[in-house]
């Protein structure tokens, strides 16, 4: 299950060994973001971000691009790329001196393209003089991070970047699209092959069809073991396209026509197990008329390798739009944050129906708007998310263009989630639950249960996006219980251990 989306989150790394706490069906949780205080994250337009622990010390880390577009500044200081650490509280200071290039329009992406158990990065983007960009960045554990790509890939921007395992050999490749020349209508879609060393290889004669202003997403949505690709974006007929791309299990791609979606431009494409019935459920959210019209559509997997319309959703329909599932109340179930413009305005930069929406899942696919929450109304956003403060819940990194689309944002916002009884609670569910060695390195992981109200039960393990993996246990009839985890990457998991009167969900994660 290796596989990285810049909009999944993902592509968000989170706190090493925290805590979740304990959910019962008798407990409720009451949103409520707040800004942080005092943080040093520029406004920027156009703009990317992503969280990660780029030095192993058990905190999410930060970095961003875009432009800032203060006009009396040069060019060369408008367009940033900077890089934060953390201090494990949610207190971030820049880190000087780094290698990154200022850029906009682009996509920031962690991953460990090389095997050493540390998150490399990889950049895409337009600078101020209008060149496109790709770029790898290997980081040497401690989070200092060496160019190593000035000619692996093709340099795009208006794009999209993600990490896959496509050919099943443990390692990450990498999809990318986007535009290659500024102001032409020149565009690219590549696969490229890793070497397991970081060292890529472009994959020769591809179905993919060339887009711009693109999204992608990876996910084995046919059920059969092996990375699958969805794209939307702008071909250079022009015109935007929606096409599904199966692979044979050894990184060779075919047209799948079997699958009708709509023809979609400038939107998102957001896999995640929203039912957490094992298989991958779909968002789709653009335009398919030259930016006038918002779509948005969610899609339930139905576990035959297809997917069905879900109709009559509360989900908005938005252009200009982003997009991240992520759980925000901690009750194994992911939620939506959704960002963009409601209207049919053909005018960009109108400031009026730009929504900023956070939805709960309610089970079952079904989602429910949460009222009253305090992010800003934008759109051209980006979205990311992490625990950034240690206390076992998702924080969220908001960009996007706020007003007249001459305003630009960049804040971060604490979850201060508050888990409430709303019913009489029987003491005998309030158990305890240990899990070691955290992190897990030597494939097997140890369970020890306080009460046997979990005998005869279940054990799950999803990855960061909800989907459930196929690492899996009934409980006998013992407090203890040893999980193999040997087939799970590198990374970070959810354990969820469940019986018919109770939940309990920790995170954890696996070590090489």
């Amino acid at each position: 299950m290796n596989y990285i989306q810049c909009n999944l989150d993902i592509k968000s790394f989170i706190y090493l060994g925290a805590w979740v706490l304990l959910f019962i069906p008798n407990f409720a949780a009451a949103q409520d973001f707040e800004p942080a205080s005092d943080t040093p994250f520029l406004d920027v337009k156009a703009g990317a971000s992503a969280f990660a622990d780029i030095d192993n010390d058990g905190d999410s880390d930060f970095l961003m691009i875009g432009n800032r577009r203060i006009f009396n500044l040069p060019q060369s200081e408008n367009y940033i790329a900077k890089l934060y650490k953390n201090d494990g509280q949610g207190n971030f200071t820049e880190v000087l001196d780094t290698p990154f290039k200022g850029l906009e329009q682009g996509e920031v992406v962690f991953a460990d393209v090389d095997g050493d158990d540390d998150l490399d990065v990889m950049i895409i983007g337009i600078d101020y003089l209008f060149n496109a960009y790709t770029r790898l960045y290997i980081n040497d554990g401690d989070g200092n991070f060496t160019d190593s790509s000035p000619n692996q890939f093709v340099g795009v921007y208006a794009g999209d970047l993600v990490f896959a395992d496509v050919d099943g050999d443990n390692d990450l490749d990498v999809f990318i699209t986007g535009s290659t020349v500024a102001f032409q209508n020149i565009s690219n879609t590549s696969l490229y092959i890793n070497n397991g060393s970081g060292v890529f290889t472009k994959k020769e004669e591809t179905p993919f069809v060339d887009v711009q202003d693109s999204s992608m997403g990876a996910a084995d949505f046919d059920l059969d073991g092996d990375i699958d690709l969805l794209v939307l974006g702008t071909t250079q007929v022009p015109g935007p396209i929606t096409e599904a791309y199966l692979n044979d299990g050894s990184g060779n791609y075919t047209v799948a026509s079997q699958y009708e979606f709509e023809d979609l431009t400038s939107g998102v494409i957001s896999f995640s197990d929203i039912d957490n019935d094992g298989d991958d459920d779909l968002l789709l959210a653009g335009t398919s008329d030259g930016g006038l019209t918002p779509y948005t559509q969610l899609f339930m997997n139905n576990a035959n390798g297809n997917f069905d319309k879900v109709e009559n959703s509360s989900i908005l329909a938005l252009k200009f739009v982003s997009s991240i599932f992520f759980d925000f109340n901690n009750d194994g179930l992911m939620d939506l944050l959704m960002a963009g413009k409601n209207s049919t305005n053909i005018d960009i930069f109108a400031a009026e129906d730009k929504e900023t929406i956070l939805y709960k899942n309610i089970g079952n696919g079904a989602f429910e708007m949460v009222e009253d929450n305090v992010f800003p109304q934008l759109d051209f956003g980006h979205l990311a998310n992490a625990d950034v403060d240690g206390d076992n819940f998702e924080d969220v990194f908001i960009i996007g263009t706020i007003g007249q689309g001459v305003d630009f944002y960049s804040d971060l916002f604490l979850n201060k989630t508050v888990i409430s009884a709303v019913s009489d609670i029987d003491n005998d569910l309030l158990t305890h639950i240990d899990i070691y060695p955290n992190p897990a390195s030597d494939g097997t992981l140890n369970i020890q249960l306080d009460s046997d109200i979990y005998f005869g039960g279940k054990i799950n393990v999803l990855d960061m996006l909800g989907r459930i993996t196929n690492v899996n246990t009934k409980i006998a009839d013992s407090n203890d219980v040893s999980l193999d985890v040997s087939e799970l990457t590198f990374g970070y998991y959810y354990l969820v251990v469940e019986s018919a009167v109770s939940r309990r969900i920790k995170k954890f994660s696996i070590v090489r």
